[in-house]
């Protein structure tokens, strides 16, 4: 895996996925990046060295179907929900999500914990002032 940024921010990075893996009550919470169009790569796993093909998301299946666009470097962070074997993701951003529509909120405990996942993570990367 691409393990990028310093050891600190690594470390930091991977308390973040193991938090989230303990709060969604899974083995595994991953942290990918876009490559191009097609290609998510895993960079980091909330537990060291997992099987390789446990970190491989599906992107037609996950985020194609639902017609999220993948830019390249975006990151994800997400994880297989237990009973149906489907991926549950979220991007990685600086800024937390719009409120849903009309008050009501659609979005699962699983998404939601995987936004705020990807909100630390997202804030980790910036420069301290």
């Amino acid at each position: 895996m691409d393990e990028t940024g310093s050891t600190a921010q690594q470390e930091r990075r991977r308390e973040v996925l193991r938090q989230a893996s303990v709060a969604l009550d899974v083995a595994l919470v991953i942290l990918w990046e876009a490559k191009g169009e097609s290609a998510i790569v895993p960079v980091l796993t909330s537990t060291l060295n997992p099987p390789y093909h446990e970190s491989i998301l599906d992107v037609d299946a996950t985020l194609r179907h639902w017609g999220v666009p993948v830019a390249p470097g975006s990151r994800w962070v997400g994880c297989r929900l237990p009973g149906s074997g489907r991926w549950c993701v979220a991007p990685v951003r600086l800024l937390p999500a719009a409120p849903p529509p009309g008050g009501v909120e659609r979005r699962s405990r699983e998404r939601i914990t995987l936004e705020l996942a990807g909100l630390a993570l997202g804030l980790i990367d910036l420069p301290f002032t």
